[in-house]
Order: structure tokens, then sequence, then C-alpha cells
């Protein structure tokens, strides 16, 4: 299941729950509790708890972010690399041009975009 699936499933369940809590009223809230100081301690738990999950997803996903940078990156100097020790014969040089022309066109066309989808 996707990630952004499980946070808006999350959210809808906890705010279905509390809104349900909230609006049974006053008599079920003094019948069950007659000190009413627990109900804040328990939000700001679960926020706690809930920002702490936010903060890991989120180091998650900007680390995973990162690695894609860097795998990008390196395949952009490896083929400059290419390109730069590629000088030695006119016909070689724009042959090695073509070949690495289609290949940035295939991935940009077939690797690319299947993934963003």
């Amino acid at each position: 299941m996707n990630y952004k699936v499980k946070i808006s499933l999350f959210i809808t369940v906890f705010v279905l729950v509390f809104f349900t809590l909230r609006s049974i009223g006053g008599d079920f809230y003094v019948l069950a509790h007659q000190d009413l100081g627990g109900i804040g301690w328990l939000f700001s738990n679960i926020g706690l708890i809930f920002s702490i999950l936010s903060g890991f997803l989120i180091q998650h996903l900007w680390d995973k972010w990162e690695r894609i940078q860097k795998i990008v990156i390196e395949e952009i100097h490896a083929l400059e690399h290419i390109m730069l020790f590629n000088t030695q014969d006119d016909h070689f040089t724009s042959k090695t041009k073509d070949l690495v022309r289609l290949y940035v066109a295939y991935v940009v066309d077939h690797e690319w975009s299947a993934k963003t989808r």
C-alpha cells in the first residue's frame, strides 16, 4: 500500500475516533470520568507519538530522495567521462554522441516515465 494512502487512512481514523468521542456528549464523560483532566494528556501523548512517527517517515523519504539524486549525478558524471575520453576520431566521436543521446532518450522515455506514474 502506498505511504500516502496509509497516512491519509491513519489520519481519517484518528480524527473520526476522537471526533466521535468528543461529540458523544458531556453526560457520557461525566458518567465515565468525574475528572476530565486526563483527556488533554491523552491528546498530547498521541500527538507526540504521531509527530515522532511522522519525523521518521519524512527522514526515510528524504534519505531515499538523496540516494536517487546521488545515483543520477553519478550516471551523469559517467556519461560526461565517456564524452571527454572520446576525442580521438571524429567518426567515433559522432557515433558515441549519437549512442549517448539514444541512451539518455531511452532512460527518460521508458525508465523515468514508468516510475513517475
